[in-house]
C-alpha cells in the first residue's frame, strides 16, 4: 500500500514537470520536486506515506427485507436472539443462493459446496463461509431445527466474524 502511494506521488509529480505538488497531512505540509521524488523521498516524506492509511473494513449489517427469491427452504440467521424475534438478519439462504449485507450493499453469493465442517458461498467479490456449532431440533417449528454457529464474511484481505443463532428447515 505504501508502494503504491508512493507510484501515484510520483506519477502526479512527473505529470506536472518541474512544478510543486503539495500533499497535506492534517498535522504536516511538505513539497516534492520532481528532482526530489525521483531520488530516495525525504525522512519528511516517508514519515507522511508512514502515517497515510487507506482503512478498509467490513462491517456485516443486519436486513429484514429480502426478495422472494429466498422464500423456501433454507436458513436464516441472527446477531442474538432479540434479532430473531424482531426478523432482523444477517444472513439467509435458499439452498443454492445466500444473501449477506456488507458495508450497505446486499451481496448475493452462490453456493460452492462443503468441507472441513464449513458450507461455502462466494461471488466475484466476498466468499462467505459458515459453521454451525450447535444444532437442535426446534420445539417453536415443525421441520425447522435451531442453529448456532459462526459466519465469516472475506473480502481480499479483510474477514469479519459474527456469532449466530437462527434456524434451518422448510
Amino acid at each position: 500500500m505504501k508502494q503504491g502511494l508512493l507510484i501515484l506521488i510520483i506519477f502526479a509529480v512527473i505529470s506536472c514537470a518541474e512544478e510543486k505538488v503539495n500533499n497535506t497531512d492534517e498535522s504536516t505540509s511538505i513539497s516534492l520536486t520532481k528532482a526530489e521524488v525521483e531520488n530516495k523521498p525525504s525522512k519528511e516524506s516517508q514519515e507522511i506515506i508512514a502515517n497515510t492509511s487507506l482503512v478498509e473494513s467490513l462491517k456485516l449489517e443486519t436486513f429484514s427485507t429480502y426478495s422472494d427469491d429466498f422464500i423456501g427452504c433454507g436458513c436464516s440467521y441472527f446477531l442474538s436472539d432479540q434479532d430473531k424475534q424482531k426478523g432482523s438478519f444477517i444472513y439467509i439462504d435458499v439452498g443454492d443462493i445466500a444473501m449477506v449485507k456488507l458495508n450497505g450493499q446486499v451481496q448475493i453469493v452462490n453456493y460452492k459446496g462443503q468441507g472441513k465442517g464449513f458450507t461455502y458461498y462466494s461471488n466475484d467479490s466476498i466468499e462467505v463461509k459458515r459453521r454451525t456449532t450447535k444444532s437442535v431440533e426446534s420445539t417453536e417449528m415443525e421441520e425447522t431445527t435451531d442453529v448456532e454457529g459462526v459466519l465469516t464474511v472475506t473480502k481480499g484481505q479483510y474477514k469479519v466474524e459474527k456469532e449466530f443463532v437462527g434456524y434451518c428447515g422448510c
